[in-house]
């Protein structure tokens, strides 16, 4: 061949006119939240926040709006769309348990690429807590930490080298004196609790950690009635004794409480291991309590017996059993009838009476 010429060739052929393989294309996003704690809570991930992801879209000339997404990987199954499109985690979500969820969005294109996005969270143990806890009155009221599981965690992960406090106080006492927190995250009541003075009791409780965080716990105690007491009572003896409702404080109390809530209210001496309910009989209405043969010491001197109080809306009852325990006293009058015929003097021996 002659330097400088050209070559030309002829038979040249098509073999494939396919377009070039769809490279599919990958990114990856990071988000960080803090952890829910309460059922009912979640995290939501802003679909636009997935930038690489609403990029691939927009280049996709066939695309439709809103795109069909799907998920995979590890943490896929807790994951959610909502109805705006945006991911969904639903509590509760605790640090303590699992620190990190990560998933992939993935959009297939309509130019056959696969576009697969890597999303991690992150989330970070909150400071704060709140629990809501149902108690009876009592003489003592303990709080177990088991009921304040993110509050003790908190401290575990210190080791304790932390403090305990009251936030209204800073001790271990409360402000009203009325409750104690000691050295494991134990509350105590120091006084006794009682529905009628403090239905519901709010807390306010620090975990002071050793790093200079403070993680607070909000304690809500909803106080219930004790279905149970017990009146101790004396009386004279007598061919009829009454104890009128009023003596019976408790009972009185609890009825009075939901007859003012418009329920009905009624009582009865029910049967038990107590052996005098036979002995007395009560109104229904009033509560009133009679003895229905003569109480005297000779033959008997202390009796029990069980009182109830039904209250009812219509749909559901609820009882209030009273135990009571009668003492018998000497009486310290009486009167004798005595026959005698009409005379100038009349004279009253002794033992006449």
């Amino acid at each position: 061949m002659v330097a400088g010429a050209s070559l030309q060739i002829d038979n040249i052929r098509v073999v494939s006119n396919r377009p070039p393989t769809p490279v599919d294309t990958t990114g990856a996003v990071t988000f960080e939240s803090e952890e829910v704690l309460l059922p009912g809570s979640s995290i939501v991930i802003d679909i636009d926040d997935l930038t690489s992801l609403q990029t691939q879209v927009a280049a996709d000339p066939g695309a439709v709006l809103p795109p069909v997404l799907t998920l995979s990987g590890a943490d896929a199954a807790s994951v959610r769309f909502n109805a705006a499109g945006d991911l969904v985690l639903d509590g509760p979500l605790r640090f303590v348990d699992k620190d990190e969820f990560v998933f992939d969005v993935e959009y297939l294109a309509t130019t056959g690429v696969t576009h697969t996005e890597t999303v991690t969270l992150n989330l970070t143990q909150s400071l704060r807590a709140r629990a809501t806890l149902d108690v009876d009155e009592a003489q003592n009221i303990n709080i177990p930490t088991t009921l304040l599981p993110d509050f003790i965690a908190f401290a575990n992960n210190d080791l304790n080298r932390g403090n305990f406090r009251f936030a209204n106080s800073g001790t271990a006492i409360s402000l009203d004196g009325n409750f104690q927190i000691d050295g494991t995250g134990q509350i105590t009541s120091r006084n006794v609790v009682e529905f009628d003075n403090t239905p519901i009791i709010n807390l306010d409780v620090e975990y002071a950690a050793s790093d200079g965080r403070i993680f607070e716990q909000e304690i809500v105690l909803n106080v219930a009635d004790t279905l149970t007491s017990t009146a101790t009572l004396s009386a004279e003896q007598s061919n009829n004794v009454r104890i009128g409702l009023s003596t019976l404080s408790s009972s009185e109390s609890f009825g009075n409480k939901y007859q003012a809530l418009g329920w009905n209210v009624s009582y009865d001496i029910v049967p038990s291991g107590l052996d005098d309910s036979a002995l007395f009989n009560i109104n229904s209405v009033s509560g009133n309590i009679d003895s229905i043969v003569p109480l005297l010491i000779s033959n008997k001197a202390n009796y029990s017996f069980d009182v109830r109080t039904s209250v009812t809306d219509g749909v559901q009852t609820i009882e209030h059993i009273e135990t009571v325990n009668l003492s018998l006293t000497e009486s310290l009058q009486a009167s004798s009838s005595i026959i005698t015929q009409e005379a100038d003097v009349i004279s009253i021996n002794n033992t006449e009476f």
